[in-house]
């Protein structure tokens, strides 16, 4: 699912919008989603390949508003970011496709206890490993370490990032 100018909101805002939406296709209540996978079912096996090549084109480099065919413009956003962790899988890695046309994807994996230094003192503290994978044609490598950083940082301290009360 797309978060819309994701960069405008606080965490808090992305993942109440991103629960939210997660209740809706948990209740079927997904239009958009539910009318691209109608079209898909319909394709032959040897299309879809080449379809979801052309949709790519279309509503990326294009930049072309197809949703009345279940086709939203820029479909995957600026960043691509999944969970693995809720298979259990706690280290994972992607390659990326063509028709994403997104410059980074991130799996997040699964939260497990380990052991951490606090204090001088060894403790289990809860602790998850992000994955990323960059496409150089968007992003260069000085670029991801800049954003690896940034992440770093800001699971270190969210608290320092967030506005007040949010």
């Amino acid at each position: 699912m797309k978060v819309a100018q994701a960069d405008w909101l606080s965490v808090r805002q992305v993942a109440d919008e991103v629960n939210g939406r997660v209740a809706e296709l948990g209740r079927g209540e997904d239009r958009q989603l539910g009318r691209g996978k109608a079209v898909l079912a319909r394709l032959l096996r040897l299309l879809v390949r080449p379809v979801l090549r052309l949709a790519a084109w279309l509503t990326s480099d294009l930049n072309l508003d197809l949703s009345r065919f279940g086709l939203s413009r820029q479909a995957f956003g600026g960043a691509m970011i999944t969970s693995v962790g809720m298979w259990g899988v706690t280290r994972a890695f992607s390659p990326l496709a063509r028709y994403y046309r997104v410059p980074v994807l991130v799996l997040v994996g699964a939260v497990q206890a380990r052991p951490v230094v606090i204090g001088g003192a060894v403790t289990a503290r809860p602790m998850l490993t992000l994955t990323a994978t960059f496409d150089h044609r968007y992003a260069d490598a000085g670029q991801a370490v800049r954003l690896a950083d940034a992440v770093r940082r800001y699971c270190a301290d969210p608290a320092a990032f967030e506005p007040a009360g949010t």
